[in-house]
């Protein structure tokens, strides 16, 4: 059961992942960053165990892998 449910995560988030990329793709990379610090401002600023802390926070970890591609790139 524990690997069910760790692969069914995965998979979620690696098609959450692809579907940041599509959306990112071709936008300037100081778009990206912005769009990685706004994000993780509004986690900051909410509350503990606000139910939209956690999402925000995972958004901004997904798109930093993006931001660091960019400044690669």
């Amino acid at each position: 059961m524990p690997g069910e449910l760790r692969e069914y995560a995965l998979l979620h988030l690696q098609a959450a992942l692809r579907d940041l990329e599509t959306i990112m793709e071709g936008k300037p990379h100081n778009k990206v960053l912005a769009t990685q610090l706004l994000l993780g401002q509004r986690a900051r600023g909410l509350q503990m165990g606000d139910p939209e802390q956690w999402p925000l926070s995972a958004a901004t970890s997904l798109l930093s892998g993006i931001v660091v591609r960019g400044a690669k790139g």
